[in-house]
This record gives C-alpha cells, structure tokens and sequence, in this order.
C-alpha cells in the first residue's frame, strides 16, 4: 500500500514538473512575440524619426540627425537661414547657452560639401560636442572612424582628417569651388590633420566638416572631416 502511494506521488510531481516546463515554456514563447513587437514597433518608428522629432519639438527647422562612433553624440541636426540663430536656442527654440547641432544656412542635405556645427566647452560635457575632443587622441581615432548622418536616408561617413584651426580661419567654411579650388581645398583638409589616418579622398568623394570649439591650445577649433562611405 505504501508502494502504490509513493508511486501516485511521483506520478503527480512529474505531471506537476511537465505542466510548469509547459507553462514557462509558452510564456517565453509569449515573452518573444512581445519582444519582436517591441522591435518591429522601434523599427516603424526610426522610419519616420525625423518627422517625430519635428512634431515632438514643434520645430520644421529639424532636418536630420548625426551620432558618432564611440560617443555620446547622438543629436538633431536642424537649419535655419543663418549660423547664429542656434548658437544660443535649442530645438524647442528656447533661448539656451548650450545651442543646437545645425547646419550652415549656405548647405542643403545633398550638396558635395556639408558643414555642421555644434558647441563644445572647456569644462560643460553636456553641450552636444564636447566628444569631439576625444578625437585629439590618435588611439581613439582608430578605434571610431566612422560618422553617421540621416537625413532623406541613412548615410556613413569615414574620417579623414582631424584638424585644429585657429579662430579667424574660414578656409574650411568654403562651399563654393571649380574643379582646380575643389581639389586644392580637399588637400588642404587631408594635409592638414594632426595625425595621418592613412584614408585617400579624391574628386568625386563628397565630404562632411564637423566644427566645434577647441581650447587645447586656445581660441581654436577641433574639425572632424569625413567621405560618404555607404
């Protein structure tokens, strides 16, 4: 008689073990068609990323977005008809020190030269690029050579060069060239990095030039330049 109990006993552990195998196995299955809804819903959305943002901040003046390998670079990129505007407004147009990631007024998003600009500080890491320092380090560099840039499509950037310019030397703010001055001015870029990152750039490349404030030295600025790479 005891044997039988026992036995009964077993039976109903297992079946209890089997029933529990069973039910956590279709909640993970659950857990997995919510996970890849939550996916395909993040996928829909990053389509239309740029037109959200627009109507999140109320601003038509939103026309991409820039993150950089490596960083915490991950901004709005907006433009209006001059570079002083977004100096000192952010992309709700509130007046802010800190500003906005914009481009220059001259560029529009499919030109052969695009110039981006965005503020750094000496000890504020929150303004949008101030990681753009860590490209004055050369291991870094090797490590993060690539830019991304969204605009009517999803584009990368390899860097080129990484330049410091004095302020008051507008040579890389250019966008107006013939065949010779377009060659000249991306010889001027390459030659002019503070290391070689061994990338060629030639004639039909086009280019992005990302600015910001430098203050190793003083009174300077970092440019980060890159090629369309896909």
């Amino acid at each position: 008689m005891k044997k039988n109990i026992f036995v009964v006993i077993i039976a109903c552990f297992l079946i209890t073990l089997s029933t529990l195998f069973l039910f956590n196995l279709n909640n993970k299955k659950l857990d997995n068609k919510k996970v890849k809804k939550i996916i395909n819903k993040t996928i829909e959305n990053s389509k239309d990323d740029i037109t959200n943002a627009k109507d999140s901040y109320g601003n038509d003046d939103i026309i991409g977005n820039i993150t950089v390998s490596g960083t915490d670079i991950d901004e709005y990129i907006v433009k209006t008809t001059d570079n002083n505007y977004y100096l000192n407004h952010n992309l709700k147009k509130e007046y802010d020190i800190a500003g906005a990631v914009f481009m220059d007024y001259r560029n529009s998003v499919d030109d052969k030269k695009i110039l981006i600009f965005g503020h750094n500080a000496r000890k504020l890491d929150t303004v949008p690029f101030h990681d753009l320092e860590k490209y004055l380090d050369e291991s870094f560099y090797r490590e993060n050579k690539y830019v991304d840039l969204k605009f009517n499509e999803d584009t990368k950037w390899l860097i080129f060069s990484v330049m410091i310019v004095k302020k008051g030397n507008n040579t890389h703010m250019k966008l107006e060239f013939d065949d010779n001055s377009w060659l000249e001015h991306l010889n001027y870029l390459k030659s002019n990095s503070i290391y070689d990152t061994g990338v060629d750039v030639s004639f039909d490349d086009r280019i992005v030039v990302i600015q910001t404030c430098n203050y190793h030295p003083e009174n300077t600025y970092i440019l980060i330049c890159a090629k369309k790479y896909k």
